[in-house]
């Protein structure tokens, strides 16, 4: 029997790939601004600065959030929470410039609003089913995914959901790297959109 290289090949692509997969690391700026809706808080607006995904907050999805930015490779998670709409809070973001490289929200009435502070003040965004048309902004318009979870069961969360995950891999991606083959171990399944538009992930 003899063997070609056609016969190689496949499995050369797939080590090759998790060999690439494996060499991500976290880059030498990620930092991201996650936009968080509470309309339990006191005041028009709470800022807190994470470091560490060693934390444990009275709000469990906040909780979750902030620990998956991290776990995708950011270095630092500013959290600014505000009551109504991210408009409110424009003026706070502006006075945290520069310290974040990246930001995204959950909110989905917020999307459209970081699509285009990101574009005015040329950072990156990560958001939900918008129609970029910008080089700093990334779309995701997956309608749902299922999240494995640490103690072996499986939850279904939106697509607005998979933003703090995703924008944690490309945030922590250095700039001369490409997060193509990243093996998100988090997730069970990914549900495909029906189409892609224009600047969508």
């Amino acid at each position: 029997m003899t063997t070609s290289l056609d016969d190689l090949k496949a499995p050369i692509i797939v080590i090759f790939k998790q060999i690439v997969a494996n060499q991500i690391k976290a880059g030498n700026k990620g930092r991201c601004l996650f936009l968080y809706k509470n309309a339990d808080i006191t005041g028009s607006y709470r800022l807190t600065t994470y470091k560490s995904a060693v934390l444990s907050l009275d709000d469990a999805d906040l909780e979750r959030y902030v620990k998956q930015l991290f776990a995708g490779g950011c270095k630092v998670v500013h959290v600014l929470e505000y009551p109504s709409t991210v408009a409110d809070v424009k003026t706070v973001m502006d006075e945290l410039l520069p310290e974040f490289d990246w930001l995204t929200s959950v909110d989905s009435d917020a999307q459209s609003t970081i699509d285009s502070y990101a574009d005015e003040k040329e950072k990156f965004a990560m958001v939900y089913n918008i129609q970029a048309d910008s080089i700093n902004v990334c779309s995701l318009s997956n309608p749902t995914a299922v999240l494995k979870l640490d103690d072996g069961t499986t939850e279904s969360i939106t697509g607005l959901e998979l933003l703090p995950i995703v924008c944690g891999v490309a945030c922590g991606c250095p700039y001369n790297m490409s997060i193509s083959y990243k093996v998100f171990t988090e997730l069970k399944s990914v549900e495909q959109p029906s189409t892609y538009n224009q600047g969508q992930l």
